[in-house]
């Protein structure tokens, strides 16, 4: 695995984190929703490196950790949690600290997600939020729902895969 200084990053809002998380600990009560962000998750930490500032993974933190996060009919248990968060989170964290920049976000509550991406560099701030995804672009990073960015990322690792075979064909000829 390259370092995680040396690869592209990608800022993930909370509630992706959320779904991703009842995709793998609840996989009998997967919906479209939560598979997307599992995928999404799980191709981002592949090749990108999860930025966090201290707010948003305070924010990751409670949300995913509060003992409503569960099933209809059974709160998650705690050792559910955090077997997410230690395999699917933590070995791929890369803190940032932001600056405060001037308000971008219509929801005072996610410009921290905003803030984040532009102090990490990020190419992508995945997000399932109408006021994160209004912003479209912000300098080089893009703001993109889960399927969007497993669909780009699909294609991207085609394209290397089909470039991979095209030269080892060069090179046996």
């Amino acid at each position: 695995m390259a370092d995680l200084q040396d690869r592209p990053r990608v800022v993930i809002d909370t509630c992706v984190l959320l779904r991703a998380m009842f995709d793998s600990v609840y996989p009998e009560h997967r919906t479209a929703h939560t598979a997307m962000s599992f995928n999404a998750l799980s191709m981002a930490r592949r090749e990108h490196a999860l930025c966090f500032s201290t707010a948003t993974l305070e924010e990751a933190n409670y949300i995913l950790g509060t003992s409503w996060c569960g099933s209809r009919d059974e709160p998650m248990r705690p050792e559910s949690r955090q077997q997410f968060v230690s395999r699917y989170i933590e070995p791929y964290i890369l803190m940032v600290e932001p600056q405060p920049v001037a308000r971008q976000c219509r929801d005072i509550k996610d410009q921290m997600f905003v803030e984040a991406a532009l102090a990490a560099g990020a190419a992508y701030v995945i997000s399932t939020d109408r006021d994160l995804l209004m912003l479209e672009r912000e300098g080089a990073c893009r703001f993109v729902r889960p399927e969007a960015f497993n669909c780009e990322q699909s294609e991207r690792l085609r394209q290397q895969q089909a470039a991979a075979r095209h030269r080892a064909c060069v090179l046996t000829v």
